[in-house]
């Protein structure tokens, strides 16, 4: 599978996207210096992203990346509520005719130490 971010700012955090089922996504590995999580859909609609959470199995919509460790509210039990709009960027950046772009050079051109991904 060949990999393709999009980038889309949501919850005032700068993330790469990318749309997937887990069949389809489950050997992504993220750079060292990057943080992946899973994006999953709603129960009432499958185009629809409604929460980010460090892993998915059921109702998998996609992948994030983040130069940033996202903070859960509740360890036991993390995951953060995407609002419809932000969701509705999400689908926006995937599938609205942006170029993909490569992480390492994305999150470089924010600050990221480049020589600490791999």
């Amino acid at each position: 599978m060949t990999e393709k971010w999009y980038p889309v700012e949501i919850m005032g955090m700068k993330l790469l996207v990318m749309e997937g089922w887990r069949g389809e996504t489950k050997y992504v590995k993220a750079p060292a210096c990057l943080h992946l999580y899973h994006i999953r859909h709603s129960d009432e609609d499958f185009c629809d992203p409604a929460t980010i959470e460090p892993n998915v199995w059921v109702n998998h919509w996609g992948l994030a990346l983040s130069n940033e460790e996202l903070k859960f509210e509740n360890p036991k039990d993390p995951y953060i509520v995407l609002p419809d709009e932000d969701g509705n960027s999400i689908v926006d950046a995937v599938f609205g005719g942006q170029e993909p772009v490569d992480p390492v050079t994305y999150f470089a051109g924010l600050g990221q130490e480049v020589e600490k991904c791999s």
